[in-house]
């Protein structure tokens, strides 16, 4: 069924994606986990209270 529905709709296979390309995907993640944690530090800095 499958086999069929491709070739009917004439789809073509991704190409693999270059390694600048995943370079750039894995500086794009690690980039989005820094400004979520700086986001939590913050949000957090402003709930938190001195110890008396």
């Amino acid at each position: 069924m499958l086999a069929m529905m491709g070739a009917a709709l004439e789809l073509v296979p991704d190409a693999p994606e270059d390694k600048e390309q995943s370079d750039l995907k894995e500086l794009q993640v690690a980039r989005m986990a820094l400004i979520k944690e700086r986001t939590r530090l913050l949000n957090r800095s402003k709930t938190q209270t001195p110890p008396s």
